[in-house]
């Protein structure tokens, strides 16, 4: 079944980088608010970009090489956060949480390895292409086309999940996944703003203001997701009940 799963890259982006262990039941309204964080963040940057011209030649490299900073940046900031999530809880509650927090830490260790499989497959290529110039078998060709395109979706799809539940955080704690995305809106503006080099052609100053008004975007959403998870752990919906079978409601005894 998961062997099936992995043939789509959609789905098996899905299977990696989708919450499976949260401590509160999924909230439709925090879900809500989450997609539609990833979502405004992604297609205000590809919405600039294509306006601008500087996806002409969009490709698996741009996206590899944003992957690639991102995962830079997620790694410590993820350890930051949720050193962040461990010193603001309650003493005896710590220990708890830290091994809570082994989800999203194995979430990130996959995605690590995942990034290793797309450099490694980015670098193969560029062997190929370089040892055979312009007279490529054809099976090669068709071998590397069909996998850069599974691997051109599940990128596509793995960065859209990641920028909505940052590593599974809610798996972890909470408060971790609005947490996470604030930091690393920040993170990925200042280090867009400080390192950043504008070669596609988009204005400086678009350039300069579309990381402030994401991150403040971002923030905003995240805001609402944190409130909305407070007065969730506040007041908690009560547990569905118990199934009975067939034929009226559960015996009640003597």
């Amino acid at each position: 079944m998961i062997g099936m799963e992995l043939l789509l890259p959609w789905r098996a982006a899905a299977l990696l980088f989708t919450p499976r262990y949260r401590l509160l039941p999924e909230d439709p309204v925090i879900s809500m608010l989450g997609r539609i964080r990833a979502f405004a963040g992604l297609a205000m940057t590809l919405g600039i970009a294509v306006w601008y011209g500087a996806f002409a030649d969009l490709g698996l490299e741009p996206l590899l090489n944003s992957l690639a900073s991102t995962a830079f940046l997620a790694i410590p900031s993820l350890l930051i956060c949720m050193g962040i999530v461990v010193a603001a809880t309650r003493r005896g509650g710590r220990r708890a949480v830290v091994w809570q927090l082994r989800w999203p830490v194995l979430t990130l260790s996959m995605f690590a390895m995942v990034m290793a499989a797309l450099l490694a497959f980015n670098a193969g290529g560029s062997n190929v292409v370089m040892r055979y110039d312009d007279n490529i078998p054809l099976n090669s060709k068709v071998a590397g086309g069909v996998v850069g395109l599974w691997f051109l979706f599940f990128a596509f799809r793995s960065a859209y999940l990641i920028s909505q539940y940052w590593f599974n955080a809610v798996d972890g704690h909470p408060y971790l996944q609005p947490l996470m995305a604030v930091w690393m809106a920040w993170v990925l503006a200042i280090n867009t703003i400080a390192f950043g080099r504008n070669d596609g052609g988009i204005p400086s100053t678009v350039a300069l203001a579309l990381p402030v008004i994401a991150g403040l975007v971002t923030t905003g959403f995240a805001v609402a997701e944190a409130v909305r998870t407070r007065a969730a752990i506040a007041n908690p919906r009560p547990p569905a009940p118990a199934p009975h079978p067939a034929g009226g409601p559960p015996w009640s005894g003597f």
